[in-house]
Order: structure tokens, then C-alpha cells, then sequence
């Protein structure tokens, strides 16, 4: 296959005309309590998917066995094993369908046509690659929906390699809480990084389109998820994405931040202000302040005693072995 184009392989366009071959890989940990809502969300699916998988790490609770009471097939690891990236690899090479769709334990699907709508961009040709809409969760306080609204809004988008001189970094702004990706692409690509604290998506996406891939934001495959994180799980997030930063700088010279974060701050002020939550306008910059310091200091994590890392990091595992 040519790596400039995103039109489906001769089998998928033969298979296309009836439905194509879906599986949903999700990795879990004590999730038990998400079984019952994915398992009924996904079944009522106008386009079923072929496989159901969860790669589990060692879950404590009933999760194994609440999904496999909702038809899901289950691979255990060992938690001290689980890398972002990897975890998924091995979802995808333990499933045979050419449309891998990759979920996290607490994404919802938000209708019938979720699925079909999601892959909808890959199997048209139009994209290599897609991503779901995520709508806040219920009782989510300001700041949360806002990132939600900002982040995903209501129009489709396709974002082709073209698109990253004017877009920069969101270019590669692609979740893997709700993505699907052609198999043959994904192989071709080496699947998700496994060196990277986080953001495997995102490095993923700058292969896609450094490849000649175009991916796909589809606005009308919802999925329920969010993030209500505190003030220091912000911090220490963002701490892991100066990381990613500083680990993939080269990667990710062709894709200038420019003011992204000022933008968002002063959208976010404005979002607060017309919906009369003026009490979380001081919270705004507070948090706005801890992403901040958060990412300069994770991209100056080199300097740093490596004893301190895994206690600013979100991902304290990943510094184990580092």
C-alpha cells in the first residue's frame, strides 16, 4: 500500500458493502462497576463489532468477569506491566478485525450509532484514522465541561498532513478514549509507541500524518467521558505531557504550539463569565497556573532527581525502571 493514501484495502472495500470487522480492544483496571453500561451500550450497536476485548491489570475487583458476562473476551496482565502503549499493541495483535477501535474502561458510547458513525471517515477512504466526540459527564464542575466543549466540539474536522503548517500542535490532537484506526495502517506504523509516559495518541497521530495519512474528528460518534481531576492530579498531569514534550521534541518539530495555552485561558474566562460561574474564575487561573508549571517542569525533567520524578508524575510506574 501506497503510504499517501487512505483508501480501504480491496478485501475492506469488498467487505464495506456488507459491514466491516470491528474489534473493541479495552484496557481495564477495577472497572467492574463500567461492564454492565459498555456491555449494554455496545450491544444495541446498529453496526455490531466482531470482537470484544479487554486487557486487564489484575484488576482487584470483578472486573474480568463482569465483562465477560457482557461478551467480552479478557487477557490478564501483571500491573506492574502496564505501559499505554504496549497494552494496547497486545490488544491488537490478539484480534483479527481490520478496524481496531481502541476505548478507556469509562467511555460511554451515547447512542446506537456510535460505532457506526466512528468508522464511517475509514471505511468512506477518507481517513486512515477517527475519533469519537466527549461530552462531559453529569454534575462535572465548570472547568471540566469547558475542556470538554473546547476540546470537542460539535463539528467534524479531517486533518490531513497538509494541516499541520496552519493547525501546529493540534494537528495531532487525537484520544485514544474513543479512536479507531485501520489495522493495516496501525501495523504499518509500528501500532503505539511504548517508550512514552503518556500521549501515545498523540504520537501516533504525527506518524499518521508524517506517513501521508489523514485522520478524522467525527462530532456524531458521542461518547460520555470526562476528567473532574484536582488541583494536584492537574499538576501532575501536565507534568507527564512536558515529559512527552521533551522525550518527543523531534517528533514534534513540525507541530508549533504557538499561544494555544493563553487562547484557551481566555476562552475558558469568557465561557465562565457568560454562564455566570463567576466563583470559578479564580479557580480557572489557579489550575491554568498548575498545567503551566506543571509542563515547563516536565519538560525540564532531566534535571531533576530522578527520586522526585515519580512524585510529580502521574504516572509514577512508568519511572520504575527509567
Amino acid at each position: 500500500m501506497t503510504s499517501g493514501t487512505d483508501s480501504p484495502s480491496r478485501e475492506g472495500r469488498q467487505n464495506d458493502s456488507l459491514q466491516p470487522s470491528v474489534a473493541c480492544i479495552i484496557p481495564t483496571l477495577n472497572a467492574e462497576r463500567y461492564a454492565r453500561k459498555l456491555g449494554a451500550a455496545i450491544s444495541t450497536q446498529t453496526l455490531k463489532p466482531s470482537e470484544l476485548l479487554i486487557v486487564d491489570s489484575s484488576s482487584d475487583d470483578g472486573t474480568v468477569s463482569a465483562f465477560e458476562d457482557a461478551g467480552f473476551r479478557a487477557i490478564s496482565i501483571d500491573r506492574k506491566d502496564f505501559n499505554h502503549g504496549a497494552v494496547r499493541n497486545l490488544g491488537a495483535r490478539s484480534t483479527q478485525a481490520e478496524i481496531l477501535v481502541f476505548m478507556t474502561q469509562d467511555a460511554i458510547p451515547n447512542d446506537p450509532d456510535w460505532l457506526k458513525n466512528l468508522v464511517r471517515p475509514i471505511v468512506s477512504g477518507e481517513a486512515a484514522a477517527a475519533f469519537a466526540r466527549q461530552v462531559p459527564n453529569e454534575g462535572d464542575r465548570p472547568l471540566a465541561v469547558f475542556a470538554r466543549l473546547h476540546n470537542y466540539p460539535p463539528h467534524s474536522r479531517l486533518v490531513s498532513p497538509e494541516d499541520v503548517t496552519r493547525l501546529g500542535i493540534k494537528a495531532a490532537f487525537f484520544s485514544n478514549s474513543c479512536s479507531a484506526i485501520r489495522r493495516d495502517v496501525f501495523e504499518q506504523l509500528g501500532g503505539f509507541r511504548t517508550d512514552t509516559i503518556m500521549n501515545e495518541d498523540m504520537l501516533f497521530a504525527v506518524a499518521l500524518l508524517g506517513a501521508g495519512h489523514s485522520h478524522y474528528y467525527t462530532a456524531d460518534s458521542v461518547v460520555l467521558h470526562s476528567h473532574d481531576y484536582t488541583l494536584g492530579q492537574t499538576f501532575r498531569r501536565y507534568f507527564d505531557i512536558g515529559v512527552v514534550f521533551a522525550q518527543a521534541s523531534q517528533d514534534l518539530s513540525s507541530f508549533s504550539s504557538g499561544s494555544a495555552g493563553f487562547s484557551y485561558v481566555k476562552e475558558l474566562v469568557s465561557y465562565l463569565w457568560r454562564e455566570r460561574e463567576y466563583l470559578a474564575v479564580p479557580k480557572a487561573f489557579v489550575e491554568s497556573a498548575a498545567k503551566l508549571a506543571g509542563v515547563q517542569l516536565g519538560k525540564r525533567y532531566m534535571h531533576l532527581p530522578k527520586s522526585l520524578l515519580p512524585k510529580l508524575s502521574m504516572h509514577s510506574g512508568h519511572w520504575i525502571d527509567a
